[in-house]
């Protein structure tokens, strides 16, 4: 019953997604078009991540060694969200701070580079 009422919650989204792009004349076919692109990008990238992750812990692993896998892939997934503000087609300007290459960038990329760093290493199991 559960998988149903999430699959109805799911339609019910598409439907008024639908309903609410044909009241502006922005959002054609190109830019639906140009969304799904960007949409299947982000999915393939967040699959390499969980990929690199999952090859990086071969189950079962340690305590620690999990949690460092579990934030490995969440800074995965921020980053790749950022630059899916970056580069999907939108209607509306994103914030500053994500338009831009800056202090997000260097601190995600920095921790994500540790975490993996200390997957890589099969000395600190």
């Amino acid at each position: 019953m559960a998988k149903l009422a999430v699959l109805l919650v799911i339609l019910a989204g598409v439907v008024l997604m639908f309903v609410g792009s044909r009241k502006t004349s922005r959002i054609n076919s190109g830019f639906i078009v140009d969304s799904l692109k960007a949409l299947v990008a982000y999915a393939l990238f967040c699959a390499a991540g969980f990929a690199l992750v999952w090859w990086l812990t071969v189950p079962p692993a340690p305590f620690v060694r999990t949690l460092v896998a579990v934030a490995a892939v969440l800074l995965w997934i921020g980053y790749g969200a950022i630059w899916l503000i970056r580069l999907a087609p939108r209607l509306r300007k994103p914030p500053q701070a994500l338009a831009e290459v800056g202090i997000i960038d260097a601190g995600l990329v920095a921790a994500g580079l540790a975490a993996l760093g200390y997957l890589a290493i099969p000395q600190f199991t």
